[in-house]
């Protein structure tokens, strides 16, 4: 899975801070990536889910094309750093 690599922002931005992509950077975004990342980032971005973690956890029963319709039963987590506080 190849991915080109895009040329970095100009935003002077926080690394903590969450922001959307915008429209021209979602474009550049899918242009650049291959399958099967393209998809991936597609269900992200149409839905608004979190890459990796809600795409990922996500099963053929969640989808509901009569109804159009997708639930996100939950997040992928990490399971090292799910287990630090036990």
């Amino acid at each position: 899975m190849a991915v080109k690599s895009l040329p970095k922002s100009n935003n002077n931005e926080s690394s903590g801070r969450e922001r959307s992509l915008e429209p021209k950077e979602e474009e550049r975004l899918l242009a650049a990536s291959s399958e099967p990342l393209r998809t991936i980032l597609m269900w992200g971005i149409s839905a608004g889910l979190n890459i990796p973690s809600e795409v990922l956890s996500l099963k053929w029963k969640d989808v509901d094309p009569q109804c159009q319709s997708l639930t996100v039963q939950g997040a992928l987590s990490d399971s090292a750093s799910s287990n630090r506080g036990r």
